[in-house]
């Protein structure tokens, strides 16, 4: 089966003709895409997110991109954040005072706002596990 693309300078959402694309929108930047889906008598949204990698820009971004989010639709909320919710928990081999602590913070905020739960650490609350390892293996998150 196909799948169809939506693509912004920086986000992009896959998906497949067996879902009704209603609606889909950006912010101004590209860092957040939202799409309004229709399946089987249900509506739903995809809001993909890539986080800007600098802290000042990260933080700011997760402050204020819940108020493009609305929580009384079911969502999915993916992409790349660009932070960790608990350093302890999701880095390996970095410092776990280093200064994108405050993001997690901003990325919790973002979470609670939006009625979002981390399906992967509400099934896995104490393991360990990666989506990003440095080549050399030394830093993981």
């Amino acid at each position: 089966m196909a799948l169809l693309v939506l693509v912004t300078p920086v986000a992009v959402i896959l998906y497949r003709p067996s879902l009704s694309l209603v609606d889909s929108w950006s912010d101004a930047d590209g860092h957040l895409l939202q799409c309004a889906f229709f399946f089987y008598g249900k509506s739903f949204r995809v809001c993909c997110l890539y986080t800007p990698n600098r802290n000042s820009d990260r933080d700011q971004f997760l402050e204020n991109v819940s108020d493009g989010i609305d929580p009384s639709v079911p969502a999915l909320l993916v992409g790349d954040f660009n932070t960790v919710f608990d350093q302890l928990k999701d880095c390996c081999g970095s410092d776990p005072l280093d200064s994108s602590r405050e993001s997690s913070v901003h990325l919790s905020a973002l979470f609670d706002t939006c009625c979002v739960v981390d399906i992967w650490r509400y099934f896995h609350p104490d393991s360990s596990g990666f989506t990003w390892t440095k080549w050399d293996g030394s830093i993981a998150s």
